[in-house]
């Protein structure tokens, strides 16, 4: 990246020292493929790129889960302004069918990752800091900026790009039917489709004035062949001046009443806290296994009142199959048993007639059960709960449901699935996908593995 300035950032104290040399920026092209994620434990997210661009439809400061399963991209960037007199300078940067802009990718100096997302943003006579969090257990994202260095006073503009949307879908101005309600606190966003408010607020003084930015590329949405172009909704603008060391807040949120603005500046130690508590129930592992349970705690999630397991971000509910298989890593080998117990009820609550959910789907809270193996993995994960904990009085509410599956497999279950007098398991139906190799467009089952597949029967 270059070396005009060096700011050295721990714990939240800093070490100021500026160098001057050549400084380029970063690539937009590689660093638009490295992406960074932020999780709020209850299916809720954020999540961008390292160079500022969003490439996928599922980029955005706030992706919420205010009821869940379904999620809703409500705010998709903050772009940043720097004026010096009649100087200034973008921060933000987005993809047009033919080119990018504004480029503030060419001003990062650095990023990192951990504890939560970081950008050191140089400006030739100036230098500034800006993090992101998520608050836990609530769909409120968080951003924070703090002048590191100048060489005069200068104003920071904040541009809060708004899309009030299911997170699968793109939004058009023509079709979004958006509101604002500007208010003393508190600014309003709103759509007359269903779906949730967001609530926009921040340190600086805001200005309405609504304006659409239209066109903007999603590239990797194009790349998958799926439409790929989004308009976004200004409400207003942010303003505020700086001077070294001072600071900017901004939040979005669906719920700003469980916001306190007298601890916003806790939230960044709050996540760090976690990090170190996750830490510590899991025996205070070091270097890639330190990463890995925190890794693993992005993927848990509470869901109305239950716990269960992401299958994946950015897309992916949870999945009977993912969550099961996972279960060992992501709960007993982190400490966790007593959430793995919880996973294993959730899905035990939801059996059928000897099966599992596949998944929980978005839009519905009714189960798919299209899967011959979650039932299976099912049972292995009860055993190595047991192998893990000893705990037989816990599985013993599951006992009946294990009983289930089994003679469920032995009778025959649904889509053709159950065990042979050979003891060999198959399963079939036409336009299902059972096992694992679930690819499906439209009505076409990519793999259809009608019979007897061979890995379920080892299982």
């Amino acid at each position: 990246m270059g070396g005009l300035a060096f700011v050295h950032a721990m714990e939240g104290m800093y070490v100021r020292q500026i160098f001057v040399s050549g400084h380029r920026g970063c690539d937009v092209e590689q660093s638009g493929r490295l992406e960074w994620l932020l999780t709020n434990g209850l299916g809720g997210f954020s999540s961008g790129t390292v160079a500022g661009v969003n490439t996928r439809r599922y980029h955005g400061l706030l992706i919420a889960a205010p009821g869940g399963p379904d999620r809703f991209l409500l705010m998709s960037q903050l772009h940043e302004e720097i004026l010096i007199g009649g100087k200034k300078w973008h921060l933000g940067a987005f993809r047009y069918r033919d080119c990018v802009h504004p480029r503030g990718h060419e001003l990062l100096l650095r990023f990192t990752l951990y504890p939560v997302p970081q950008w050191i943003f140089f400006g030739g006579s100036w230098v500034l800091q800006k993090r992101i969090g998520m608050v836990h257990g609530q769909n409120t994202t968080v951003v924070h900026y703090r002048l590191l260095a100048a060489s005069t006073r200068l104003e920071m503009l904040l541009r809060p790009f708004v899309a009030v949307r299911h997170y699968h879908a793109l939004q058009r101005r023509d079709a979004a039917h958006l509101s604002v309600e500007p208010g003393a606190n508190w600014h309003c966003v709103k759509s007359s489709q269903a779906g949730p408010h967001v609530w926009l607020a921040s340190s600086a003084a805001f200005a309405p004035d609504s304006v659409w930015y239209n066109n903007v590329v999603y590239p990797m949405e194009t790349a998958r062949g799926l439409d790929d172009e989004e308009d976004l909704l200004v409400p207003g603008e942010f303003r505020q001046h700086l001077d070294v060391d001072d600071e900017v807040w901004f939040v979005a949120t669906t719920e700003p009443e469980g916001v306190s603005w007298a601890s916003l500046g806790q939230v960044f130690e709050r996540t760090e806290r976690r990090r170190r508590a996750l830490l510590h129930q899991a025996g205070d592992p070091q270097g890639v296994e330190a990463n890995l349970v925190v890794a693993a705690d992005a993927f848990i999630i509470r869901n109305q009142g239950s716990t269960s397991v992401i299958a994946g971000y950015p897309w992916f509910t949870d999945w009977g199959r993912d969550a099961m298989i996972s279960l060992p890593g992501l709960f007993l080998a982190t400490g966790r048993a007593s959430e793995a117990l919880e996973v294993l009820t959730t899905f035990a609550q939801a059996e059928r007639d000897g099966l599992i959910p596949n998944r929980f789907p978005d839009r519905s809270e009714i189960p798919e059960y299209n899967t011959v193996d979650a039932p299976l993995w099912f049972i292995y994960a009860c055993y190595k709960y047991l192998r893990y904990t000893g705990d037989s009085d816990g599985l013993k509410p599951l006992w009946p449901v294990i009983k289930r599956i089994i003679n469920g497999y032995r009778r025959g279950c649904a889509f053709g699935i159950g065990v042979d007098e050979r003891g060999l398991v198959h399963a079939g139906a036409r336009g299902v996908q059972l096992t694992w190799m679930d690819a499906k467009v439209g009505d076409w089952v990519v793999t259809p593995r009608q019979g007897y597949p061979v890995e379920i029967t080892a299982l």
